[in-house]
């Protein structure tokens, strides 16, 4: 199982590119589902979507230095990984395949073949969430 870094600014932590593409995925959902998206959060949920579904080969990097760029973005964001950590609660334990197939992560010859404990996701969004909410914006000197 491959791995990728997910990074903001001087924070980050590696996570299995399967993971973090349902993780990503479920992001894109929330957003999605929001009304009138910015500009900005319109280009990340391009970006995230298309690292969770393409499977192209180097990893799963949602790019995050290139989105949350200041408080605002980052608590649009935090409240985004609130509605998707919520949805990944309600999946059952373990998460099907099935399901896990419906997302469409991985690329086009990705398959879950078995069904999957949640907290495998559930590392993955504790990791992110608290990376995006710890994470210091300002540039390190």
């Amino acid at each position: 199982m491959s791995a990728s870094r997910v990074r903001l600014r001087e924070s980050y932590f590696d996570a299995s590119d399967a993971a973090l593409a349902v993780w990503l995925r479920l992001l894109v959902d929330e957003i999605d589902a929001a009304e009138a998206a910015p500009a900005w959060l319109a280009d990340a949920r391009e970006d995230w979507h298309d690292a969770a579904t393409m499977g192209f080969g180097f990893g799963v990097m949602p790019e995050l230095d290139d989105f949350i760029l200041d408080e605002d973005r980052r608590a649009v964001v935090l409240a985004l990984c609130e509605a998707a950590a919520a949805r990944l609660r309600a999946l059952a334990d373990p998460v099907p395949a099935a399901t896990l197939n419906a997302l469409g992560t991985g690329g086009a010859d990705a398959q879950f073949q078995w069904d999957v404990p949640r907290a495998m996701f559930q590392d993955v969004a504790d990791q992110f969430t608290a990376l995006v909410r710890d994470a210091a914006l300002e540039p390190a000197s």
